[in-house]
């Protein structure tokens, strides 16, 4: 607390005491600390945003490769959207299953070498995981032929 004298009437002095206005300094430090303190809280909000977004909606496609279109081939959609004549029972469309990779291992592959080659955008230890599991185990040896997820 401060006490500032005043001049007053008749040769009178004023005390007053209370709380002097702070310096212009101090209140561009407040408002450069608040606008530091938003544009923390905006980026962590976008980070957020972006993270769950980067998790759930863009890149979740069911375990289906990006490459891979979603939409069902032309003839089963047509076979879809005709009815059926009377008396004819509708069968459906055979469904395509994709011929698997095979690789026939080479002398100085190691799975972590064929995952770098064939992984795509997977993380590297979890296709290294899919090698191990798709076929039976982590030993290789030349002349083996592996399946690849």
């Amino acid at each position: 607390m401060t006490a500032t004298i005043f001049p007053a009437r008749y040769g009178e002095i004023e005390v007053r005491f209370g709380i002097t206005s702070p310096a212009h300094a101090v209140y561009v430090r407040r408002r450069l600390a608040v606008a530091l303190v938003l544009a923390a809280l905006v980026a962590l909000l976008g980070l957020g945003a972006h993270t769950v977004l980067a998790h759930t909606v863009l890149a979740d496609r069911g375990g289906v490769p990006a490459s891979t279109t979603a939409i069902r081939p032309a003839s089963s959609a047509l076979a879809a959207a005709q009815p059926a004549p009377a008396g004819v029972i509708p069968v459906a469309a055979p469904v395509l299953v994709p011929a698997a990779i095979t690789y026939v291992v080479q002398p100085g592959d190691t799975l972590w070498s064929l995952a770098e080659q064939f992984r795509g955008g997977a993380g590297m230890s979890h296709y290294v995981d899919m090698l191990v599991s798709a076929n039976g185990g982590s030993v290789v040896q030349p002349g083996q032929v592996l399946v690849m997820p």
